[in-house]
């Protein structure tokens, strides 16, 4: 219960922060919402993590600053983290194994710039890139391990912060604008505060469709 109000506060107060500064911007900000899905790993130079599949969603507004070139504002929930599955040789002939996953729910604010050929065709491509800071709202952590180190002891941090590339298609949906958008995010910040080896990265592939009111 704890979680699900934490979760829905931090939505809740996101969403009323966000309509009240478009509705004041209205003349200069154009709202919209997406969602997709996406597919998020840790990132090491020792260990190999499996991917990790989730939903995502969230709001958006731009703002033209020229012809070609967008300023995008997010708010976004997006779950990061990793699946994971190790085997360990122990004196040659015990084999020791861990498995399990680690989920990262965050409170996600990316700032990008958005640049195109700002096509008149039915079809408008352009590149996205800029960074993210984000929050952490929960975690949840599920593990069946042979090691004496489990991964229940890790802390994980507040916030997340990384870099932002991507592509979109804009199109018109029956008078409305719209669009597919792929981006991958990497953090430079480590999202937990223990980890095995070098450092540890959040990174995310997402795909989504989105819409303007």
């Amino acid at each position: 219960m704890p979680r699900t109000v934490k979760r829905l506060t931090a939505c809740i107060a996101a969403l009323i922060v966000f309509t009240v500064a478009s509705s004041a911007a209205a003349n200069s900000f154009k709202p919209g919402f997406h969602i997709g899905g996406s597919i998020a790993t840790l990132e090491s130079g020792q260990l190999r993590y499996d991917n990790l599949s989730a939903l995502c969603f969230g709001l958006r507004a731009n703002r033209e600053i020229s012809r070609f070139v967008d300023y995008q504002f997010e708010l976004n929930f997006v779950r990061k983290g990793a699946e994971t599955d190790i085997y360990t040789i122990v004196n040659k002939t015990e084999v020791a194994s861990a498995e399990g996953s680690l989920k990262l729910d965050y409170l996600e604010i990316p700032l990008m710039l958005k640049a195109g050929p700002n096509l008149t065709s039915s079809f408008n491509p352009s590149v996205l890139a800029g960074l993210y800071l984000a929050w952490n709202l929960d975690k949840e952590i599920s593990y069946d391990s042979d090691f004496s180190d489990p991964l229940e002891e890790i802390d994980v941090a507040t916030s997340d912060f990384g870099l932002i590339v991507g592509a979109a298609l804009d199109f018109t949906v029956k008078g409305r604008e719209a669009g597919l958008e792929i981006r991958y995010s990497r953090g430079i910040k480590k999202p937990i505060d223990r980890s095995i080896g070098e450092s540890v990265l959040n990174s995310v592939m997402s795909f989504v469709i989105y819409i303007t009111p």
